[in-house]
């Protein structure tokens, strides 16, 4: 996971960088968080029962759309569906 300020701070410094062409930048936490250490932190702060489920790659623009986004194509990657 990665703080706001860190992503923040992090494209504002590639937005002063000069560079041409296309660029894929991965920004990472300190460690890897895996799914369940999520669920398991959400489920300590809720007070109930959070359990992390594997969504197929197929089911991604329908999920999208059932939680309000209007153009899931930009979410993944451009590719419109």
């Amino acid at each position: 996971m990665v703080a706001t300020a860190d992503v923040g701070r992090t494209a504002a410094e590639l937005l002063l960088q000069t560079w041409s062409g296309r660029r894929i930048v991965e920004l990472e936490g300190p460690r890897r968080v895996a799914p369940d250490e999520i669920a398991a932190a959400l489920a300590e702060i809720l007070g109930r029962p959070v359990r992390m489920e594997i969504a197929a790659r197929e089911s991604w623009p329908d999920l999208f759309k059932a939680q309000g986004l209007k153009n899931p194509g930009a979410a993944l990657g451009g590719h419109a569906t």
